[in-house]
């Protein structure tokens, strides 16, 4: 016979077995974070993770070879450890990557958490002397342990207690909590026969073996040995009696001994409790406890081990968690390497006194968090995320848009333009966003760009409330609104600072540095040399007889004299003839002559009805012709109407309010100056530029920054009245810095604010009011509130604050949870898309001098006092002249 070789054929050809690529998040605990749904949660999760139980469902093959994957496992880490002089205690989640992502989406759903993916390395036990401990149920798995949903601190509280035993460089301790899905069917059948054996009044015991377990054992036994005897002999003796006894009386058939003391010797209770009874109805995990303590003392490693092991015994109940020494070299080196790969070893998953928890207990023993109790307790060592995550409405997502080319009809968006066509270099167009890029939101770990929606102008251009304590960052939001506005979508702004802080940061000076020259206009007016005219003269020029009307409705509230019934005819009229100039009104009042002059040019106008008005107060002369006996003619001039005297009756208090302004030498020089030419807001509203005015209250007296403002606000309202559709198009921002200042004790101007705040959108004007909580603004609160207006909560100490919006802010906010807003953050509420969206948490951008080309355009602010200004001898001398002297 020819010799026949053996071919030996290896099994791993055929059939391997597949690791499960592991993926670690780190959870990140929110300040609002509860745990009273994590038994929910991990019901989800169980029929997730069941799915892939069976070893049938996790085989794979291809052509003849087949794969068999590992179960799937979640493994819940918490970390202690003292680095760099500080204790740190940080929680972490691995699972198979074929699971990770849905097991992520769970999480942030039923958590107030912060996920983010890690290395697993960040679990690795240090080397050194290893302690180790196994956490065990002590009793047989369908016992419970106590589950109280109410105690959301229990025993997480006590697990973090650890920390204070951490107490020196290099030390380490983790918990480790792994968990396995095991099958409904395989459960029900256990705990069906663990509850019969019970019924029986026999103790399920654990499939381990110890002496305290064998004399168990023995005692049962016999105590069931003696009452299967005692049964035979009670139904012996019942037999004889119903043969040769005619009693109606049967024997007592009773236990020799009672199958409760069993329960109470095992359970310390007559019964077992309502936990354990429902827990054979529930789904169960294997769970695997370890911990792991490395010092370079090995007393503190135990002491570690100690106080995390014994806070489990805050959830004992019908059964407990008990720890266990692991004491063979070899096996202790299976457990660290399970703990660093996150891979369960051979031995591990053949043990067959693996402890099963239901979804009640494991709530309470894996992914329990520390709450805002617990976090204030350990908030040295403990990463919190004290920001409110929550969705973020599409309208309200930041889409930014690039540079683009326009070939044959399609546009190609580039970032630099380098395409040419026939040789020629394409100009590149610029797209205009869709939003206003005002920070980004945090969702589950991503970085979510927000802006305002500038698709409807009704909603863009309303009222704007930036409110905060100092140094909260309203200041920066303010400058960056303003920065993306007019660089991105040519809006025009009017920045009014009555602060004037120095430096970048100061609201005035960091705009004024954030943009290009060409796009700002600077105008201090408490310069001592230059000063500007502010008349609103062009304005009525161009809104004639209707500028007129409104002009004096405006100037009636800007004098507060509404409640005046002569007195606020005789403005009506006069204001509608001063051309919209307060020197010229006062000129109206005092002086005849300019009067009759004002008269006659009203006449020769065609504005007959007011000349009249006017020529009321025009003094009436006749000539009073009378004959002596000496037959000698005198003529006298007799006064037949007292114009002058009659209207000073009428004007007392319209000139004393006048003379409280023009009294006061800045606001003469500004307001007796004829208007020129290169002060032209309407241009510079069409243009996009913005224009910063100063009106500093440290250098100005209270009452000249409160008229300048009043009338700085009128003259931009005014303004946007006159311009058509066209030069609105662009629109424009009118920015009120810390209001308070000026709006005390003046009515006329708050009831102009709240105006332009809720409807300046017919005129696209909007309005930014900065304050620090809104009991400072007190004056127009109700119309804001009320009005529909854009909400920024920055951080804030003044409960009231927050109270106030209490109704805006749920259900993502509670007044306790907005005031503990970090800096730089702020609470947005918005009215945008027909209704009003819920409040959400973005963080601000970073200051627009450190994002874009920042610019030193301190020189502007001279410059500009003198462009559009005079001097103050010029202004002197054309007083003068126009006087007549």
């Amino acid at each position: 016979m020819a010799n026949r070789k053996i071919k030996c054929i290896k099994l791993s050809e055929y059939f391997s077995i597949q690791k499960n690529e592991m993926v670690t998040y780190k959870i990140t605990p929110n300040i609002s974070l509860s745990n009273n749904q994590n038994a929910k949660m991990w019901r989800m999760l169980h029929k997730i993770y069941e799915v892939y139980e069976s070893p049938l469902s996790r085989i794979s093959r291809n052509g003849i070879k087949f794969s068999f994957r590992e179960r799937d496992t979640i493994w819940y880490d918490v970390v202690f450890k003292y680095v760099n002089g500080k204790k740190v205690v940080e929680f972490y989640l691995s699972t198979p990557k074929i699971l990770s992502v849905k097991l992520r989406e769970v999480i942030e759903n039923y958590m107030k958490v912060t996920v983010e993916e890690v290395e697993t390395s960040a679990l690795s036990i240090p080397s050194g002397d290893i302690k180790l401990r196994e956490i065990c149920l002590q009793r047989h798995d369908v016992f419970s342990l106590r589950t109280n949903a109410s105690e959301q601190t229990s025993p997480i509280g006590a697990v973090m207690n650890t920390l204070n035993d951490i107490s020196e460089e290099g030390d380490f301790a983790r918990l480790s909590v792994c968990t396995e899905a095991f099958g409904r069917k395989a459960w029900a059948k256990n705990a069906s026969w663990a509850h019969e054996k019970l019924s029986k009044g026999i103790m399920p015991q654990r499939a381990r073996i110890t002496p305290g377990k064998v004399l168990s054992v023995l005692k049962n036994g016999s105590i069931v040995f003696l009452n299967e005897i005692y049964d035979l002999i009670n139904d012996t003796l019942n037999a004889i009696s119903n043969v040769f006894f005619k009693s109606e009386k049967d024997f007592e058939k009773k236990k020799a001994v009672n199958k409760k003391q069993a329960l109470i010797e095992e359970i310390h209770a007559s019964r077992a409790s309502t936990k354990s009874n429902e827990k054979v109805n529930q789904p169960v995990w294997k769970v695997y406890i370890r911990l792991a303590a490395v010092t370079n003392e090995p007393l503190r490693s135990e002491l570690i081990l100690n106080t995390e092991s014994s806070a489990f015994s805050e959830i004992a109940g019908d059964n407990e968690l008990m720890p266990v020494k692991i004491r063979f070299k070899k096996r202790r080196k299976e457990v660290i390497e399970e703990l660093n790969t996150l891979h369960l070893s051979r031995t591990t998953k053949a043990n067959g006194d693996v402890s099963l928890l239901s979804c009640d207990e494991l709530s309470k023993v894996s992914l329990q968090l520390p709450t805002s109790a617990v976090q204030m307790k350990f908030e040295d060592a403990l990463s919190v995320n004290k920001k409110v995550e929550t969705e973020i409405a599409t309208i309200f997502r930041h889409i930014e848009k690039k540079e683009k080319v326009i070939i044959d009809g399609i546009e190609i968006s580039i970032g630099s333009n380098n395409i040419t066509s026939a040789r020629e270099k394409i100009k590149t167009e610029k797209q205009k966003n869709r939003t206003l890029l005002v920070g980004h939101s945090e969702l589950k770990g991503l970085k979510i760009p927000v802006g305002i929606p500038l698709s409807n102008p009704n909603e863009f251009y309303k009222g704007y409330v930036f409110q905060g304590q100092m140094g909260c960052g309203k200041d920066t939001a303010i400058q960056n609104f303003v920065t993306e506005g007019c660089l991105k979508q040519n809006i025009s702004f009017v920045v009014i600072d009555q602060v004037n802080k120095e430096g970048r940061e100061g609201m005035a000076n960091g705009i004024r540095d954030s943009l290009p020259p060409d796009k700002i206009v600077d105008i201090d007016l408490s310069n001592e040399k230059y000063l500007p005219p502010l008349d609103l003269t062009e304005v009525m020029a161009k809104l004639g007889r209707k500028g007129a009307d409104r002009f004096a409705n405006e100037l009636i509230q800007f004098l507060d004299i509404d409640d005046m019934g002569q007195s606020r005819k005789v403005l009506r009229n006069f204001a509608k003839a001063c051309n919209g100039s307060l020197y010229q009104l006062q000129q109206l009042l005092e002086d005849e002559a300019y009067r009759v002059n004002r008269i006659n040019e009203l006449r020769a106008g065609g504005n007959n009805r007011l000349a009249d008005e006017l020529d009321r107060y025009t003094s009436i002369v006749e000539q009073d012709v009378k004959t002596n006996a000496k037959g000698e003619v005198s003529v006298k001039d007799k006064v037949v109407r007292d114009g002058q005297k009659t209207l000073d009756g009428k004007s007392g208090a319209i000139l004393n309010r006048l003379d409280a302004f023009l009294g006061d030498d800045t606001l003469y020089n500004i307001f007796a100056q004829p208007p020129k030419e290169e002060m032209n807001f309407e241009k510079w509203m069409i243009e996009g530029k913005t224009i910063i005015i100063r009106v500093p209250d440290r250098v100005l007296s209270q009452l000249a920054v409160k008229t300048l403002v009043h009338w700085i606000t009128l003259k931009v309202l005014m303004t946007r009245l006159l311009m058509d559709n066209e030069g609105q198009e662009n629109g424009a921002f009118i920015i009120f810095n810390e209001p308070q200042t000026y709006l005390k004790d003046n009515s006329g101007l708050a009831d102009l604010m709240a105006r332009i705040a809720v409807q300046g959108r017919k005129e696209r004007l909007g309005s930014i009011f900065a304050c620090h909580h809104i009991g400072q603004i007190k004056e127009i609160a109700e119309d804001l509130i009320s009005g529909g207006v854009h909400w920024f909560l920055f951080k804030n100490d003044h409960k009231k604050t927050f109270e106030a919006l209490e109704t805006e802010l749920k259900p993502n906010f509670d007044v306790e949870a907005a005031m503990r807003t970090e800096k730089h953050h702020a609470i947005c509420i918005w009215n945008f898309g027909g209704d009003r969206k819920p409040a959400f948490l973005v963080k601000m951008l970073k200051p627009s001098y450190k994002r874009y080309q920042a610019y030193d355009n301190s020189f502007l602010t001279k410059r500009h006092s003198q462009l559009f200004g005079r001097s103050v001898e010029k202004i002197e001398e054309i007083i003068y002249e126009s006087a007549g002297g």
